[in-house]
């Protein structure tokens, strides 16, 4: 019989910290957003990406029971996908981790891009409410730029699929799948740890 099956299929782990563990982050980061680098720099969004001093210093330090969950979400996402992280980029660190903040007001984006190839990325919402912009991870085939319709039920022709922003969610995703955040509303609530393994 004709038909056509999926291949190549992308892992995308969905996890949620307890309630307990999510606000106990945000309080903590919160109370540390006002060292939060200018927004006069080359991000369209408060990031400390581009800082040496972060305002969260030593994650697995100061974070510890976050950083079991990353941990735990990491081992269960190499597990899933028989897919283990190559970081080559971070010689000296042991944990092969890095880690930034980010902050949106109203209007703020974070333009498509990737985190290069071979590790495994990730995001986690430290606070987020209704006016918050999604994450839209784009599909890798090429196919779709050229399609001139578009049915969401056609799943081989989707341009990407959006997530909506969640407190104390983690997304853990291939570091080649490229990304975006759509623009926040105003009165918006939307504050990241973005990271690397």
């Amino acid at each position: 019989v004709m038909h056509i099956e999926p291949l190549f299929p992308i892992g995308l782990l969905v996890h949620d910290v307890p309630d307990k563990v999510a606000d106990k982050v945000e309080q903590f980061v919160i109370s540390r957003l006002d060292k939060m680098p200018s927004r006069d720099g080359p991000a369209p969004h408060s990031t400390d990406y581009f800082e040496s001093e972060k305002i969260i210093a030593d994650l697995p330090k100061e974070l510890p029971e976050l950083w079991l969950e990353f941990r735990s979400c990491k081992d269960a996402y190499q597990q899933g996908n028989n897919f283990k992280a190559i970081n080559r980029q971070l010689k000296t660190n042991k944990n092969e981790f890095e880690y930034w903040c980010q902050d949106y007001y109203e209007g703020d984006i974070h333009a498509e891009h990737e985190h290069g190839i071979g590790r495994i990325s990730g995001i986690y919402w430290v606070r987020a409410n209704e006016y918050a912009g999604g994450i839209m991870f784009k599909t890798p085939n090429p196919f779709t730029e050229y399609s001139q319709d578009y049915n969401p039920d056609a799943v081989f022709s989707w341009v990407g699929n959006i997530y909506k922003p969640t407190k104390g969610r983690i997304l853990m995703f291939p570091s080649y799948l490229k990304h975006q955040v759509l623009p926040s509303e105003k009165d918006v609530e939307r504050t990241t740890i973005a990271f690397n393994f």
